[in-house]
């Protein structure tokens, strides 16, 4: 089975998910309830993220039979297994989120239901890349550090989108906005550096795992990351010292969303490429 478009687009979306519900609910957490707003708009995004992400997945397998088998059978010793379950988990769990929100459930009741899911979204978030590590292609299991890369790119995309929803919201105050606007560039910077170990790892394992084709996605997908962080730069700078005139606030919103999308983009080049791997070393 090719492992192309549709699994990119649902590792990217069942990342982003996971990246977006952890980034709302650590900064409920760090911040003690202060920014608990971020982990409602979390829920929301997670609960519309998730499922398409699952249904993708199920058409690519082409067998509801299987998809189902697939969630049901619970088997320790497979990866698959085991990522399926996480999901399910995490599924559930950001529902009842969501729900409390929306139905104006107990705090408490809420809190318990997206802290139980953060530990399954760090999961559903690298899970996918220690698949890929478990797997017979020799750039994938090159290095087991594939799900680590995997989890910042999606803590990266994760609060770029979050920071899009809080910002069209607009009921998130500016030194909020630009906070998360700075840990959205600090986060797209590591993801930069993991993503150079990654393949000077490769480079140092066997020159040969690399094919031009992902050398050029990796500078294309440098390149998008550098173009994010000179959108955000400014407008983190402005909003953090709220500096921002109420009238420049949808031009503003619309900037950062077109950073949040590029980002997304370079996400999926990134798993775009390294699934599409498969291609060059069996055919």
């Amino acid at each position: 089975m090719e492992w192309g478009f549709s699994i990119a687009s649902y590792m990217v979306l069942s990342g982003l998910a996971a990246g977006t519900f952890f980034s709302g609910t650590m900064a409920e957490i760090f911040s003690k309830g202060k920014y608990k707003r971020l982990q409602k708009y979390a829920s929301y995004t997670s609960l519309v993220l998730m499922p398409i992400a699952l249904l993708i997945l199920a058409i690519h397998l082409g067998q509801t039979f299987r998809f189902w088998r697939v969630m049901t059978n619970f088997n320790s010793t497979s990866v698959i297994s085991l990522g399926a379950w996480i999901s399910t988990v995490f599924t559930i769990c950001v529902f009842l989120s969501a729900a409390s929100w929306y139905l104006g459930w107990k705090d408490g009741l809420r809190k318990l239901f997206s802290y139980i899911a953060l530990p399954f979204s760090f999961l559903v978030a690298g899970y996918t890349g220690n698949l890929l590590s478990h797997t017979a292609v020799p750039l994938w299991r090159a290095t087991p550090y594939l799900g680590v890369l995997f989890m910042i790119s999606s803590a990266a995309a994760g609060l770029a989108v979050l920071l899009a929803v809080a910002t069209s919201a607009g009921d998130v105050k500016e030194r909020t906005l630009g906070l998360m606007a700075r840990a959205t560039i600090a986060t797209v910077i590591i993801k930069i550096v993991v993503n150079v170990v990654f393949i000077n790892i490769l480079a140092l394992t066997n020159l040969e795992l690399l094919s031009s084709g992902q050398v050029t996605g990796q500078v294309i997908g440098f390149l998008l990351s550098i173009i994010a962080i000179v959108i955000l730069a400014p407008l983190a700078k402005d909003l953090f010292h709220e500096r921002v005139n109420p009238a420049n606030m949808p031009k503003v919103s619309t900037l950062i969303t077109l950073a949040a999308m590029i980002i997304l983009v370079e996400a999926f080049l990134l798993r775009y490429e390294i699934l599409t791997a498969q291609l060059y070393w069996f055919n």
